[in-house]
C-alpha cells in the first residue's frame, strides 16, 4: 500500500501507524515504520548502463536506486534527503559495491561519496552506473562521471535491480511527524532506463535496449 503510480510517477511512501514513540520497546530494533520496494521480478541486470530520475524523500530514511545478486551488490545511490545524524549527507551522492560470498562478515565494501550542486530532496537528480565488466563500476550524476569503483571481487552474476526506502540506524531515526507528513515522506522516481554495447561494423557503441 506504500507504493503507487501517480502523475507518470512512482511513489514510494513512508509511513507509522504508532501515535507515540512510548509504543515501542526498541525503536531502534522493532517494527514500526511501514517502508516501500519495488524490484524486478528476475536478476534482469548485468553489464551496461542504467539510469533513473528520481527524487529522494526528506525524511531520515533512504531513497535508493541498486541491484544485488546472490553474493554481489551495487549501489547506485543510498541517498539521504535528511540524515538526522549527519545533514551534510543530502548534498551527497552516496555509492557502493558489496561482495560477500562467504556472507555479509566477510562483506568487501567501496564506498564513494560525489558533492552534488543540490540537495537530493530538493530536485531531481538523474542517477546513472555503467557496469562495464566484472572489475569496473562507473558512476554517473547527470551524465557526468563522478566515480569509478572496484568492486572487492569478481562482478559476474546478474542481479536484480530494486527501488526502495530503509532505515539507517546509524543515521538516526525518522520522527513520527515526518512519517505522517505527505510533502516530506515520498521518493518519486520518474523514469529508469538500461542500455546494452551493440556492436555496429567495428565499433561499439552504447545503445538504449529498453525504457
Amino acid at each position: 500500500s506504500n507504493v503507487s503510480v501517480k502523475d507518470g510517477m512512482l511513489h514510494l511512501c513512508n509511513t507509522t501507524r504508532v501515535k507515540t514513540l512510548d509504543a515501542v520497546k526498541n525503536p531502534e530494533k522493532d517494527v514500526w515504520v511501514q517502508s516501500a520496494c519495488v524490484s524486478s521480478r528476475g536478476r534482469i541486470a548485468s553489464y551496461g548502463y542504467y539510469a533513473a530520475r528520481m527524487k529522494a524523500s526528506r525524511i531520515c530514511m533512504t531513497s535508493s536506486f541498486w541491484f544485488q545478486g546472490r553474493h554481489t551488490e551495487i549501489d547506485v545511490v543510498e541517498q539521504f534527503g535528511l540524515s538526522v545524524k549527519n545533514p551534510e549527507e543530502k548534498m551527497l551522492m552516496l555509492m557502493n559495491t558489496h561482495y560477500f560470498p562467504q556472507g555479509w562478515d566477510t562483506d568487501k565494501a567501496t564506498p564513494q561519496r560525489w558533492q552534488m550542486p543540490t540537495a537530493s530532496g530538493e530536485t531531481f537528480h538523474v542517477y546513472g552506473v555503467w557496469w562495464k565488466d566484472e572489475k569496473t563500476v562507473w558512476m554517473y550524476h547527470d551524465g557526468q562521471k563522478v566515480a569509478e569503483l572496484t568492486p572487492g571481487g569478481p562482478f559476474k552474476e546478474p542481479q536484480y535491480l530494486f527501488f526502495d526506502t530503509e532505515v539507517f540506524v546509524w543515521e538516526g531515526l525518522p520522527t513520527i511527524e515526518s512519517l505522517n507528513d505527505p510533502s516530506r515522506n515520498i521518493m518519486l522516481v520518474d523514469w529508469v532506463r538500461a542500455w546494452k554495447l551493440a556492436k555496429k561494423g567495428n565499433a561499439v557503441e552504447k545503445n538504449r535496449a529498453t525504457r
